[in-house]
């Protein structure tokens, strides 16, 4: 699925995927600059969901 509402008017932008990436960096950025509790990722794929928990049983 792709939303494409979100990214309406990109006839000046010159690479539009690039764009797109450093509008969902920049926001994670701000989440986690903010929070409180930090960040809580939910995944209702559930193979995503145990790659993203090995991940956080790793030593980072």
């Amino acid at each position: 699925m792709t939303d494409k509402g979100a990214y309406t008017g990109t006839e000046g932008i010159a690479n539009v995927t690039e764009a797109k990436e450093k509008i969902v960096l920049n926001s994670i950025n701000i989440l986690m600059k903010r929070g409180i509790k930090g960040l809580y990722i939910y995944a209702s794929d559930e193979a995503l969901r145990d790659k993203l928990l090995s991940f956080q049983r790793e030593d980072i």
